[in-house]
């Protein structure tokens, strides 16, 4: 059921083909060779799975398949996360000397105007 498409027929808006990255050429024109005697760290903003160095779990792949099969998902969710994801994230990383809890306080919602 995947897509086989190699190139989206999707033009891009005027203003959006007028903007220069000079970063962006510098970094896409590099061929640089890993030091053999070190492990690749990549710093990329972006995508993090342009080197292949962070795979995504089966798991996860199909978390999402399910999410998006159930129709309930298939928008923007709120700025500061799901309530459901952020309580995963905050049982697995708490510790009694750094408890994480779910609450989003102000310093969370910069931009909460509404």
């Amino acid at each position: 059921m995947g897509s086989t498409r190699d190139e989206w027929l999707v033009s891009g808006s005027n203003e959006s083909k007028s903007i220069v990255n000079p970063i962006r050429d510098i970094v896409d024109g590099r061929k640089l060779e890993q030091n053999p005697e070190k492990d690749l760290i990549s710093l990329s903003l972006g995508d993090p799975t342009v080197f292949g160095n962070l795979p995504i779990h089966e798991a996860i792949k199909q978390a999402v398949k399910d999410a998006v099969d159930t129709g309930v998902c298939n928008g923007y969710g709120p700025a500061q996360g799901l309530v459901k994801a952020r309580q995963a994230v905050a049982d697995y990383y708490s510790t009694p000397e750094a408890p994480l809890t779910t609450d989003v306080n102000e310093t969370m919602q910069p931009y909460n105007w509404f």
